[in-house]
């Protein structure tokens, strides 16, 4: 009787696996992460940029966490400020929002009531967001503006 080691058998059991092709190639990520993203940003090419974030394989994220993070900060930061260069605020504050920004999402949110301050619409989504995220200092300065809005449609 012959004696293998576990070790030589596992050895073998493998080898014969790879000849007879029941084991598939398994895909590598090079240690770096996944640089097509960063590629395209610095190509300009942000809004695929921002959309690959999302397809990012889980391997890349594993490996480059940080480096993806600061990525869609980074793009989604620079698109928010062009439209809010362009005075589009609701489109500004979705890419704040999608960036994980909340402090300029919040900031741009205000912005566009203060800006539109008898647009129902805008101050009820601002008013939800606010009152969803539980930040009372922002609800407290909505309700005054309410007011004054309020005292308007009295006067008129």
């Amino acid at each position: 009787m012959m004696q293998f080691s576990i070790r030589a058998d596992l050895k073998t059991l493998m080898s014969l696996a790879c000849v007879l092709g029941l084991v598939t190639a398994i895909p590598t990520v090079r240690a770096d992460g996944c640089s097509t993203q960063e590629a395209l940003e610095r190509a300009g090419k942000l809004r695929e940029a921002f959309e690959q974030l999302a397809t990012v394989a889980d391997e890349c994220v594993a490996n480059g966490t940080k480096r993806i993070v600061a990525l869609k900060e980074r793009v989604g930061r620079t698109l928010a400020q062009q439209e809010e260069k362009k005075g589009q605020l609701g489109k500004a504050f979705d890419w704040y929002s999608r960036s994980g920004l909340v402090a300029d999402a919040d900031r741009v949110k205000m912005l566009q009531v203060r800006s539109r301050p008898d647009d129902s619409t805008t101050f009820g989504n601002a008013y939800n967001y606010f009152r969803f995220r539980e930040d009372e200092a922002n609800l407290k300065e909505l309700r005054g503006i309410a007011v004054k809005n309020a005292d308007k449609m009295l006067v008129a």
